[in-house]
């Protein structure tokens, strides 16, 4: 009894934890299940029985959980990218850039082009996710707020994708010298002969 209660406790503050943009979804009515996935099954007991609250079987690698429509409260990653961020003082601090997701599907940072004049020297900052909310106005249009000055935000660390430090990493390594063609003593070495005799 312990046990369940310690589990649910631990399942119940992992889905408290979970961060949304600005507030909680609604309740989500729309999610189906494909062939292979059942979230419950009933199976009889060893009297035959059926018994009530059996977990089903781990499903089929081929089968996924499909949702049939957008929710409010829910954006697109191409909703953002290019949207305006701006702070409570209504200063526009830049634009969404990208977002940075983990390997598990968490959505980790949201990086923001700042500086720059028509794009010419614009770099990217990286925000953390819960940073950022997102607002919108009464025609639908979305607006993120980050609550900081521009220039707190341009003086910030620039990111640096892993390409980037792969690429800068390579960069700073010495260059190999050519090989030379020089014979021991430091004389050049003939030329191969091609002539037959």
């Amino acid at each position: 009894m312990k046990r369940i209660s310690a589990l649910s406790s631990i399942a119940l503050a992992a889905v408290l934890s979970t961060a949304a943009w600005a507030q909680q979804p609604p309740t989500r009515t729309d999610q189906q299940t494909v062939p292979g996935m059942a979230p419950g099954i009933s199976k009889p007991d060893d009297a035959g029985k059926p018994a009530a609250n059996v977990p089903a079987p781990p499903a089929p690698s081929d089968s996924v959980s499909v949702i049939s429509r957008q929710m409010p409260g829910e954006s697109l990653a191409s909703e953002m990218k290019g949207m305006t961020v701006k702070n409570a003082a209504d200063e526009q601090l830049g634009t969404i850039s990208d977002l940075v997701m983990s390997d598990d599907g968490k959505l980790n940072a949201v990086l923001i082009r700042v500086g720059g004049f028509l794009g010419i020297g614009a770099a990217d900052v990286a925000v953390a996710r819960d940073s950022v909310k997102l607002k919108t106005d009464k025609d639908g249009n979305k607006t993120a707020i980050l609550e900081t000055s521009r220039e707190a935000l341009e003086k910030a660390p620039r990111y640096v994708t892993v390409k980037g430090q792969i690429d800068a990493e390579k960069s700073r390594q010495p260059a190999t010298p050519p090989r030379s063609t020089s014979a021991p003593g430091g004389a050049p070495s003939p030329a191969p002969s091609n002539r037959v005799n």
